[in-house]
């Protein structure tokens, strides 16, 4: 699903892409479709599902979002190694579904090398100005690295002209 993000005086297009299934690299599901389209993209955002950490007796245990997150990381690594080298942020959804501290998850994350950048609520909006906010810069950024390397092109395209002479 394509869409259209508004911050301030700017705009720019989001691909929600539905989550990828182990296998997808190798045209499981409709994975490998989902991987060609985001290899336009020039950031990837990571949402992962809290309700996937949250235990019965209402403990957080991160060891799933690590092993969703790891999984991903593994399907693009699988299907393009420059997809799994765009920049990426992770964001934590569904952040109101529990009242816990989510220190642990952001501690189990830090301690794997990884950074949760935004903790948010799609539902109930919480969080998702700050990150839109936090996303436009980023994006901005990744459009005028595009626009240099497309004039680079350009420019060492040669010219061809017709000759003067009959």
């Amino acid at each position: 699903n394509l869409g259209v993000v508004h911050v301030d005086d700017r705009q720019f297009t989001v691909c929600d892409v539905p989550g990828l299934i182990e296998g997808a690299s190798e045209g499981k599901g409709l994975g490998d479709r989902f991987l060609r389209h985001i290899e336009r993209c020039g950031l990837l955002v990571h949402l992962l599902d809290l309700s996937h950490a949250l235990q019965a007796d209402g403990t957080l245990d991160p060891t799933p979002l690590l092993e969703e997150y790891r999984g991903i990381r593994r399907e693009l690594q699988t299907f393009s190694p420059t997809l799994a080298e765009k920049r990426e942020l992770i964001v934590l959804n569904k952040i109101d579904l529990t009242m816990q501290d989510l220190a642990p998850i952001r501690d189990a994350f830090h301690s794997a090398g990884l950074e949760l950048h935004a903790s948010i609520s799609a539902a109930t909006h919480n969080g998702t100005d700050a990150l839109l906010r936090t996303l436009l810069p980023l994006v901005l950024a990744e459009r005028a690295r595009r626009q240099q390397e497309e004039s680079a092109r350009q420019a060492e395209l040669p010219v061809l002209t017709p000759g003067t002479d009959d």
